[in-house]
């Protein structure tokens, strides 16, 4: 259970489209939902309708029932009645306690104990979200570790462990940044390790390649446009049923899945081995289970997007709220329908 006395409302809230569009009683429900005092540190607390009645004159079971029901429609919350839990999404990231290492370790506890895979789905894609980047780098002479290392390793480490085959109901339409803004649909995994297709390693040999074409030095754009059909997805083993992750090897480099190349297509030859560098290093120095991962181009994946969070978030105009929810709104749908807005490979992903 959460140990602090206060639930938090960020204010910028207020100026959330999503949000504001809520009814006075949806509103009061949220405030009521983060506010319990047996929500957990995952933002999961026990459904209970009941209780919640009785805390405001003139409310009903029913009245609570059916709010609740409107708040997962919007997405604010994530409800599964055979386990008798309730998650508010963004709860982890909006609390802020995952920057302190020793939070951080309570979230993992809290998150562990939660018993609906639905729910552990919706918190793994919150936990995903989060940019750690102006976490302390500065290693501790007593555990070895940064502050920064240590939440990332954990972070990591959950979202491995959240079920992969879980089917995902809940409401795919809108988007909020403050405070729902994590669709739970079946590509909500795609950022963690849990694919299907386990590539482990550097399938195509080379030892100092292109990021884009899987070619070595030359003009990025020239090699993008003769890259043969044949290389642009690495095809997968055929033993599918290995669990066993892998330590980053020596010299690897991403496979060339539609992924990848969709996202380093986005940026410049210097930026992206400078991104391969930074990876290669902070992978090669993790110790501990955590080091191993079944698939390292999907790893190398989530690395880049993280980085894009962290450019988006730091831009000097400040946060365009309204742009990255149609973003996310339009990566949502093209997620469900397994297809790319743009930059589309020829090749399916090996998804």
């Amino acid at each position: 259970m959460a140990t602090d006395e206060f639930g938090k409302l960020f204010k910028r809230a207020w100026g959330d489209e999503d949000f504001t569009a809520l009814t006075v009683e949806q509103q009061s429900l949220y405030h009521k939902l983060i506010s319990q005092p047996d929500i957990s540190l995952a933002g999961v607390l026990t459904l209970a309708p009941v209780r919640w009645a009785r805390q405001t004159a003139g409310q009903t079971v029913e009245t609570i029932e059916d709010t609740l029901d409107q708040l997962e429609a919007a997405r604010f919350v994530v409800v599964d009645k055979s386990t008798q839990e309730v998650l508010v999404r963004s709860y982890i990231r909006r609390d802020l306690g995952w920057r302190s290492p020793r939070t951080m370790k309570g979230i993992a506890g809290a998150v562990e104990r939660i018993l609906s895979s639905r729910l552990r789905v919706a918190v793994a894609r919150e936990l995903d979200r989060i940019d750690t980047s102006g976490l302390s780098e500065q290693v501790s002479e007593k555990t070895n570790r940064s502050t920064r290392q240590v939440v990332e390793e954990t972070i990591a480490s959950l979202i491995a462990d959240t079920p992969s085959d879980t089917p995902c109901d809940t409401p795919s339409d809108g988007v909020s940044d403050t405070p729902s803004d994590t669709p739970c649909d079946r590509g909500s995994l795609t950022r963690a390790d849990n694919g299907k297709s386990k590539r482990n390693g550097n399938s195509n040999g080379n030892s100092n390649p292109s990021l884009r074409s899987g070619g070595a030095g030359g003009d990025l754009s020239a090699e993008l446009a003769t890259i043969p059909e044949s290389t642009a997805v690495a095809a997968a083993p055929a033993d599918t049923k290995t669990k066993r992750g892998t330590r980053l090897p020596d010299g690897w480099f991403p496979d060339r899945t539609d992924a990848a190349l969709k996202l380093e297509a986005a940026h410049d030859d210097a930026w992206l081995k400078r991104e391969l560098a930074r990876f290669s290093d902070y992978w090669q120095a993790k110790t501990g289970r955590d080091a191993t991962k079944l698939d390292w181009t999907k790893t190398w994946c989530n690395w880049l997007r993280n980085a894009e969070d962290h450019q988006t978030r730091n831009r000097p105009t400040g946060p365009d709220w309204n742009r990255w929810a149609a973003e996310a709104r339009a990566e949502d749908a093209a997620e469900r329908g397994q297809t790319w807005t743009e930059n589309t490979p020829s090749q399916s992903s090996a998804r």
